[in-house]
């Protein structure tokens, strides 16, 4: 059985994601003092990681799918993956409310992100409307 690009990065997500739950429902401290909570705790390994492999796994999704159909599915993690955090948004809203009333601008803040979002947007609008 030959496996498609897109079918090994749901292997892959569901193998990750699953590890996660086990070791959320055993010992919850353990993924995030482990290699998970290390990794995301420092910004200036956690961009360049995040960045490669987005960019190997929109790679292999261009594959077989359109720019569009990728975001178009995004919407979906995205909605699941806010499931997660409605729990935290309090924290997280405040968190980021200090940061406006300190004067901190969240778009140069998060700078990276903002890029790659908007060449995303970019990129689905020219497929859907001028090509």
């Amino acid at each position: 059985m030959t496996l498609t690009p897109i079918e090994i990065i749901a292997i892959g997500f569901v193998v990750f994601s699953a590890t996660k739950i086990a070791v959320m429902f055993i010992k919850p401290t353990a993924w995030y003092a482990g290699p998970a909570g290390k990794f995301w705790s420092v910004p200036a390994v956690a961009y360049p990681g995040i960045i490669a492999l987005g960019a190997v796994v929109l790679w292999f999704l261009l594959q077989e799918l359109t720019i569009t159909q990728v975001l178009a599915a995004g919407v979906f993690g995205f909605l699941v993956y806010m499931l997660d955090m409605t729990p935290y948004t309090g924290k997280l809203f405040g968190t980021i409310q200090k940061d406006i009333e300190s004067g901190t601008n969240i778009l140069t803040k998060n700078w990276i992100g903002t890029l790659v979002w908007v060449g995303l947007m970019v990129w689905a609008l020219w497929e859907i409307f001028v090509r």
